[in-house]
């Protein structure tokens, strides 16, 4: 990666908020000797975005002229497509043929924009990426026939896009990091020049459906076809990645290139942010993936983990009748699976969840994105009083590897039980004008449930509520690599291996250390377990990683550029790192002999659970207890 040669900005966004998230700028020290462009990188900084106008032409194509075009053929608008493909069979050997001929009157807008339809084998394209370009030209051809151009663009307060010349940017040319370069036809797939904080702001529509209808945006954000990948679709033109975990979430994505320029545009529409990564230089399509796959690696869990939160203080809790007399109630918790489980569901004294809904394995509720508004009296406007979430009866989980039995039937169970009319899975909740929610009625009964104040739980989970025990708690890190030095010496000769100078391999050695550290927590705590009654240590032993933290640590030596860059990234202040500190104090028998990060006892490294590791965790310990006792005799008894 060379980043002296290569500027690159990332702006991170909410769609809930008009100011940046996070952005980080990196101008190369090359920039300051360029001849002309800016020679300082900032939020406004202009990058060309390539392929991502491909994005922004079908956005404009959706707002002028609505996607019920996308099904009709490009004839229909373009009829000169049709007619030079007629006069080229007729002149063509062998013509009519589906290999040299393209059936124009069979290619719909829709397929040109999500590259679908095939255009390799005419002449307008020679070649894969002039295909891809010519498909968009003839998409913005469609514009003379559907209505003037088009200028939306003012809404977002940013200038009027012209699909000719098409710097869709409120900075000035000026401020670009290098000449500019006209595309011609090739424009409405790669011709926008736009800056992070313009291309945030596009970006923040969309999520926002400021421009299309909530009802258009649901449909533009959908894949139309799969690839041999599981986790990679295409839309129009999205690249969508799926990230699987305990939840799985889509990320609609748009990659562009042109020249020394590469961008990238990440939208999130289950967590309502996104990020754009730009970069000019050198080298710069593996700086932009690598830079974007670090931004959804580290802010990605951290959305999930925020949604959960609020979903715990919002909906979590007992919605009991206000009535007295009436014994109705609802218990509504949230285990770490998506959506919210129905722990106990009693109506008229009569336990559902033992009755008839007892086949069910659980019930869980999950938002329809339908609301209702009412006026506010206070702020003015109106505000969101009222969601409409649906419940999903999950059958006993099926045999793994079971093609059929294993898919999810909560989606063919979605409008299943039915009970004089009106269904069972049909949930709605009260909002006041803060947001928080006050009742839950399931529509399946008559009366409304009001929400009961909750104690809150600990925020960090395997707290003790006594301090029984004395605690030992021992700094590591989320970096601990093993190396030949430390598995292939013979017993006894492992620590006598990393202290020769001549062989040592000092830039691995802090990774190494933490790692030491680790497999002496594990044997320190087995032996203190198996001196103790009933194999309960009075000393809780662990160690924690507080994580890569921003303090004065770094003030004579900050990594250089990846090290600014990570941890501008991924960084905690020296405040959040210290809550990881007093979880390890605090926290239970769980965490002995554990390692822990984030507040919860996380795995170790697949080296520290292998045989090899195992193996090697008893010798270091065995030779660690030799040199402590040939110092006194005696210390290491427990």
């Amino acid at each position: 990666m060379d980043f002296g040669a290569t500027s690159f900005s990332i702006n991170l966004f909410s769609a809930l908020e008009n100011d940046s998230s996070f952005q980080y700028h990196h101008a190369a020290p090359a920039l300051a000797a360029a001849l002309n462009g800016t020679k300082t990188i900032d939020i406004d900084t202009v990058y060309r975005l390539g392929s991502i106008t491909k994005l922004l032409t079908v956005w404009l194509f959706l707002i002028e002229a609505d996607d019920v075009y996308f099904s009709q053929p490009i004839t229909q608008y373009v009829p000169e497509l049709l007619t030079a493909a007629e006069l080229d069979s007729a002149n063509a050997t062998g013509g009519g043929d589906d290999i040299n001929y393209v059936r124009w009157s069979d290619v719909t807008i829709g397929e040109l924009a999500s590259h679908m339809a095939g255009l390799e084998k005419e002449g307008l394209c020679q070649d894969p990426e002039g295909c891809d370009a010519g498909a968009y030209f003839v998409i913005s051809v469609t514009f003379g026939d559907l209505g003037d151009q088009p200028q939306p663009w003012t809404a977002l307060g940013l200038p009027p896009l012209s699909m000719v010349d098409m710097p869709i940017c409120s900075a000035t040319l000026s401020e670009a990091l290098c000449g500019r370069g006209d595309l011609g036809d090739e424009g409405p797939a790669g011709g926008v020049y736009s800056s992070t904080r313009d291309l945030s702001q596009m970006g923040r529509a969309i999520l926002n459906s400021a421009l299309l209808s909530p009802a258009q945006t649901r449909r533009w954000l959908k894949p139309v076809a799969h690839t041999a990948s599981t986790t990679t679709s295409v839309g129009a033109p999205w690249e969508i990645q799926r990230i699987k975990g305990n939840h799985v979430t889509d990320l609609y994505t748009k990659s562009g290139n042109v020249g020394l320029y590469a961008t990238q545009l990440v939208l999130s529409p289950d967590y309502a942010f996104g990020f754009t990564v730009m970069a000019a230089g050198h080298n710069t399509i593996p700086i932009v993936q690598l830079l974007s796959d670090m931004l959804v690696g580290h802010f990605l869990p951290a959305a999930t983990n925020i949604a959960a939160q609020q979903a715990r203080r919002a909906f979590v809790g007992k919605y009991s009748a206000p009535t007295q007399g009436i014994n109705s109630s609802i218990i509504l918790g949230n285990d770490g699976s998506p959506g919210l489980r129905i722990e106990r569901w009693v109506n008229n004294g009569t336990d559902l969840l033992k009755g008839i809904f007892a086949t069910y394995n659980s019930i869980r509720l999950y938002p329809t994105g339908a609301t209702a508004q009412s006026p506010s009296t206070s702020a003015g406007g109106s505000f969101t009083d009222k969601m409409a979430y649906r419940a999903v009866y999950e059958s006993p989980p099926a045999m793994d590897n079971n093609t059929f039995a294993d898919k999810c039937t909560g989606w063919e169970e979605f409008v299943e039980e039915i009970y004089g009319g009106i269904s069972a899975n049909e949930f709605v909740f009260h909002l006041d004008a803060s947001g928080g929610v006050t009742q839950g009625k399931p529509q399946l009964c008559a009366m409304s449930a009001t929400k009961e104040e909750m104690r809150q739980e600990p925020a960090m989970s395997g707290l003790q509520t006594k301090r029984s025990r004395v605690h030992i708690c021992l700094s590591s890190s989320t970096t601990t690599r093993a190396s030949r030095q430390i598995s292939q010496p013979p017993p006894g000769h492992i620590l006598k291996t990393l202290n020769d100078e001549s062989t040592a391999d000092m830039a691995d050695r802090y990774a190494l250390s933490k790692l030491l550290v680790l497999l002496g927590v594990r044997q320190l705590a087995e032996k203190l377990s198996r001196g103790s009654k009933e194999g309960q240590a009075s000393v809780i032993v662990n160690c924690v990683s507080p994580g890569w933290c921003k303090t004065e640590l770094f003030r004579t030596n900050d990594g250089g550029l990846g090290g600014r860059v990570g941890l501008a990234l991924v960084g905690r202040t020296a405040e959040e790192g210290s809550r990881t500190l007093v979880h390890a104090a605090v926290a239970g028998k769980t965490s002995h002999g554990k390692y822990l990060s984030e507040g919860r006892v996380k795995p170790e490294s697949s080296f520290v659970r292998s045989d090899v590791g195992s193996l090697v965790e008893k010798r270091v310990w065995a030779e660690l207890v030799d040199i402590l006792e040939s110092i006194q005799a005696g210390v290491t008894a427990v």
